[in-house]
């Protein structure tokens, strides 16, 4: 039954805290943010969903803004055009920017790159995985509900998504 599949997705203890997604959203940004080159693929190949469980949503966003104005990423001029529309964002990109510059990532080029294509995977899988849970629940509704034709519609879907995130 649909319904105990989601429920069994939900309680999945392999499903990684919210904790994590952000932990990890925060390593990629910082990655990206310290070379332009990564920054342009990380434009490029992060969906804004992939950070929805986080609280970056926002500071990625005007980092993109940022980026596709200027055509670069000046971190003073950004810190003060961020703290005078959005203190609380600009605090969040110290973080950011300080976590790039830290020990506490590669400094190797290949090795940050590597690392950037592995946390866009992982958080891709985050955000398919939630996709698939929600599906779920709506699936279990239309099922109980008698929807039939909805239901057939969301079984298409959840299997859609599952088959993307099993070719990840």
């Amino acid at each position: 039954h649909a319904g105990d599949e989601a429920v069994a997705v939900a309680l999945d203890p392999a499903r990684p805290a919210p904790h994590r997604a952000q932990r990890l959203a925060e390593r990629v940004l910082a990655l990206a943010v310290q070379n332009q080159a990564h920054l342009e693929y990380l434009i490029d190949h992060l969906e804004p969903e992939m950070l929805a469980k986080t609280s970056l949503l926002g500071l990625y966003k005007a980092i993109v803004t940022y980026y596709t104005e200027n055509h670069a990423l000046n971190q003073r001029d950004f810190f003060q055009s961020l703290g005078r529309e959005d203190p609380e964002l600009s605090q969040l990109a110290n973080v950011i920017f300080l976590l790039g510059t830290s020990d506490l990532l590669p400094t190797d080029e290949r090795l940050q790159k590597q690392e950037l294509l592995e946390g866009l995977t992982v958080l891709k899988q985050f955000a398919l995985h939630d996709k698939l849970t929600s599906v779920q629940a709506e699936l279990a509704s239309a099922e109980r509900d008698g929807k039939r034709d909805q239901a057939l519609s969301l079984t298409e879907k959840a299997n859609e998504l599952a088959q993307q995130l099993s070719e990840l």
